[in-house]
């Protein structure tokens, strides 16, 4: 399995997981919540550039178009976890080029987490 293309880090990159609790309300307004049997999953991550080099963006371009379907490790550098991941959406990598920075564009990916690599 190949791992994420070595390109600068992104300037944001939110990310988070769903709560594995059903949770409900009743009309009395007491809570009742219990567990989903099936294990939480992560909702997508967006990578976000505010500039990213040309030759960076072609990296990420190229290795997006050859795991369009397969997964690849990702590392979170915000926690340290790795993570097998795809990319996801319609537009899973985005650019937009900068006026003032010919060189540059401002880039956004989206992928999503599948399972962590203990």
């Amino acid at each position: 399995m190949d791992n994420w293309p070595d390109i600068p880090l992104p300037t944001t990159c939110p990310s988070g997981i769903r709560d594995p609790l059903l949770e409900d309300e009743f009309q009395s307004g007491d809570d009742a919540a219990r567990p989903q049997f099936a294990a939480p999953r992560c909702m997508p991550v967006t990578l976000s550039w505010n500039w990213l080099h040309k030759d960076h963006l072609a990296t990420l371009r190229t290795f997006q178009k050859t795991h369009r379907a397969s997964l690849f490790l990702w590392t979170d550098p915000f926690t340290g976890e790795q993570w097998e991941a795809r990319f996801s959406g319609e537009e899973p990598v985005k650019w937009s080029p900068l006026a003032k920075l010919p060189a540059y564009a401002q880039v956004t990916a989206t992928i999503k987490p599948v399972n962590e690599v203990k």
